[in-house]
């Protein structure tokens, strides 16, 4: 690629605010996780379902248990 195909790539992009992903520390819970931090892609779809759970199919007392793997299931690992 050449510096001016680079340069206009950059250029066309600079109008738009850089994102800034929140840290993720010790200090924050599961709920603020989700909320925060998972907000494009499969981790905003993650959000949306616990919400939509949280929201509409649970008692108010109840309580969301979740496990989480990536591609270590279909590789039998």
């Amino acid at each position: 690629m050449s510096k001016n195909t680079g340069h206009k790539i950059s250029k066309k992009f600079a109008a738009y605010p850089r994102l800034n992903p929140l840290g993720v520390g010790k200090d924050i819970s599961a709920a603020d996780l989700i909320d925060q931090v998972m907000l494009a892609y499969n981790g905003g779809r993650l959000r949306e379902a616990s919400q939509l759970l949280a929201k509409k199919m649970l008692p108010k007392d109840g309580f969301i248990g979740m496990s989480l793997t990536g591609a270590l299931t279909p590789a039998g690992l």
